[in-house]
């Protein structure tokens, strides 16, 4: 499972890097998440406090899930977590306890997209 960093140049006005991961889940792993997120009702995502439509025309067209933590699908918290912590270690060293939230499950139909934003407010405030 190969791991690397990518500078983003083009969207990052910051430049910070993020990591990649590539070959993490199997064909398997893909299969049970699929079983997994049958049996969850979708809505559309949004970004922050905005409308699906704003959500739209800003950043994000697309339909998620959320995976809530259970004996089932354990595995697939206890992988991400793993993941997230060496990625953390090797390169941000931030002070992180836990994986305690839903995992967030994103499709995109043909005419759907996704675009670079950030997830909280922060950013409002350095706004030029």
């Amino acid at each position: 499972m190969p791991l690397h960093t990518v500078v983003p140049s083009l969207h990052d006005n910051t430049h910070t890097p993020f990591a990649v991961w590539e070959d993490l889940f199997t064909k398997e792993d893909f299969e049970q998440i699929d079983l997994i997120t049958k049996a969850i009702d979708s809505k559309k995502g949004t970004i922050m406090d905005k409308s699906v439509e704003e959500s739209k025309k800003i950043a994000r067209d697309s339909d998620i899930k959320w995976i809530n933590a259970t004996p089932e699908n354990y595995w697939l918290f206890r992988k991400l977590s793993t993941i997230a912590t060496i990625i953390n270690d090797r390169f941000y060293r931030f002070d992180l306890s836990g994986m305690y939230e839903a995992i967030q499950h994103t499709t995109y139909d043909q005419n759907q997209h996704y675009s670079w934003h950030v997830d909280s407010g922060v950013m409002d405030s350095y706004n030029v």
